[in-house]
């Protein structure tokens, strides 16, 4: 059954089979994204995040600043959502 969802989504986002990955939530998710993202990140690389992202998802990558790495968080204009 997996395999065959699997082979939906690959479908769906134009994309491999292998290329998709199921976890047990997105903060489960994302935090071992930026882990593993993290491991080749040096001092001064820059992630960037948006003031609409749930701290679920900011959280991860600002611990990558104690490491050097720049988090930058770009505000949306909510009338025109840029």
């Amino acid at each position: 059954m997996i395999s065959a969802v699997r082979g939906t989504m690959a479908d769906f986002f134009n994309c491999a089979a292998e290329e998709v990955v199921f976890g047990q939530n997105m903060t489960t998710i994302t935090l071992g994204l930026a882990r593993a993202i993290g491991r080749e990140l040096k001092a001064g690389d820059e992630i960037v995040v948006t003031t609409l992202d749930h701290d679920a998802n900011v959280g991860p990558w600002r611990a990558l600043e104690e490491r050097g790495v720049v988090v930058r968080q770009v505000d949306l204009r909510e009338a025109t959502a840029r």
